[in-house]
């Protein structure tokens, strides 16, 4: 792997080179490559690695997806760019028919049993046969991990570590024409760090949200404070397994089983009737339609998740379900009797029970605060009596806000808003006794 141009000069021959001046820039080539195979068959310069390893990275192939997001998150890591050829872990060559087995009649992989091998680096043992391979003893042995990796400033790119691997998991950096291997990330991060997108947060700038609680920080608080639902995510509720749209039902039971795709609309419309799928026209081909049904829209034209897919739906490969006692739907939940719901008017009734005494306290709240606010202009109160009444309105108004943001009007957190609006509710009775003792100014009229 030298480049030709360097070569060309080492050897005094010009730029546009002949047919005459090719065939001895081959015989140098040859000449080059035969030196360094004999160099490492000998071991002029030997470098010998008998330290154990202390670790080595090993996969699951039973929870491999071949996304091969792993291979991106090694170069993104490692080295600050998105190249999979350079990857230490090869998940690509096994997609489809496993390691090592490219037949007619594949094992493992896509077209055998599905499942996919990850090919990692054995950090092998005495004797390391890229390092004996390598003619500039680039290969070193990290004190720290015991990890064989490779020393760019010795490395010169002849690429024999490669051909003397026996699992082929040397790697090449075409930019900078050095080899490269698994390092096991110098000992850090821990792997479970790694886990999802973490990643990417180390080459992201700014660092990326990677959690629905990034985003949605009032909903994450209010959620921290439940005392029904701890056990459970985001995408439990606003996120559920639905069946797609060749397989939908309005009978939970027939579709049920078969949702295996999570829905990415996050809205719960809170609506005794309404479904996420309605039927409709359905194109089919260029020209033609069919019933069927489509993804229905709210007033706002936005898609919804219906109270039924929400909390009662019988999806047995959603896994939040199975962590949630199977919610609430009869055909699955092993909760409580009274906590079972048969249909999708029951649900809303539960619902209503959880939302009314919030809602209710938030608008006698809302509606207070500017009143009490106006009235303040004109009442006759000390400046302390007047810091204190204010002070009280901020800190009314300041749960208002919450709850409103919030949005679920007590479904994250039922008895935590209660007691907020309460809190509020107390705020304002105060801050009224403070201004009833001072009296009113007299409004000029003109």
């Amino acid at each position: 792997m030298f480049d030709l141009k360097d070569l060309m000069s080492r050897v005094n021959l010009p730029q546009d080179i002949t047919r005459r001046g090719f065939l001895q820039v081959a015989t140098v080539t040859a000449a080059f490559a035969a030196m360094n195979q004999s160099r490492a068959q000998t071991g002029a310069q030997p470098y010998i690695i008998l330290e154990t390893p202390k670790g080595l990275i090993v996969g699951d192939p039973s929870l491999c997806v071949d996304c091969q997001r792993c291979e991106m998150a090694c170069t993104e890591f490692n080295d600050g760019k998105n190249d999979p050829v350079l990857a230490r872990i090869r998940i690509g060559r096994n997609i489809w028919y496993g390691p090592g087995n490219p037949g007619a009649r594949p094992l493992q992989g896509v077209w055998g049993d599905s499942t996919v091998y990850q090919d990692t680096c054995r950090q092998c043992a005495h004797p390391v046969p890229c390092a004996n391979a390598c003619p500039q003893g680039a290969i070193r042995v990290d004190p720290k991990t015991g990890a064989r990796y490779v020393d760019e400033d010795k490395c010169i790119g002849c690429g024999l570590c490669q051909k003397a691997c026996p699992w082929d998991m040397m790697s090449f950096d075409r930019e900078k024409q050095k080899a490269s291997k698994c390092f096991l990330c110098d000992g850090e991060p821990n792997p479970r760090s790694l886990d999802g997108v973490a990643w990417m947060a180390v080459v992201n700038k700014p660092v990326i949200r990677q959690t629905c609680q990034d985003c949605h920080t009032v909903q994450a608080d209010v959620f921290a404070h439940t005392d029904t639902h701890d056990k459970l995510d985001c995408i439990a509720c606003h996120m559920p397994n639905v069946a797609s749209a060749a397989d939908y039902s309005t009978d939970q039971n027939a579709a049920g089983p078969k949702a295996l795709r999570r829905i990415h609309t996050y809205k719960i419309l809170v609506d005794p009737k309404a479904s996420s799928m309605v039927e409709g026209e359905v194109k089919v081909g260029k020209d033609g339609t069919a019933k069927g049904y489509v993804m229905a829209k709210d007033e706002d034209g936005n898609g919804y998740v219906d109270l039924m897919w929400s909390c009662a739906r019988n999806t047995p490969a959603d896994y939040t379900v199975f962590e949630g006692k199977g919610c609430h739907n009869p055909a699955t939940s092993k909760l409580d009797e009274g906590l079972i719901y048969q249909d999708q008017k029951e649900v809303y009734g539960e619902t209503l029970k959880w939302q009314t005494p919030i809602k209710e306290g938030y608008k006698e709240i809302a509606g207070a605060i500017p009143r009490m606010r106006k009235l303040l202009e004109v009442t006759r109160l000390s400046p302390a009596d007047q810091t204190d009444a204010r002070l009280l309105l901020d800190k009314a108004d300041q749960i208002a806000t919450m709850i409103k943001k919030d949005g679920s009007w007590g479904m994250h957190a039922q008895n935590y808003l209660l007691d907020q609006v309460k809190t509020a509710q107390a705020y304002l009775a105060k801050a009224q006794q403070i201004m009833d003792k001072g009296g009113y100014n007299k409004i000029a009229t003109k």
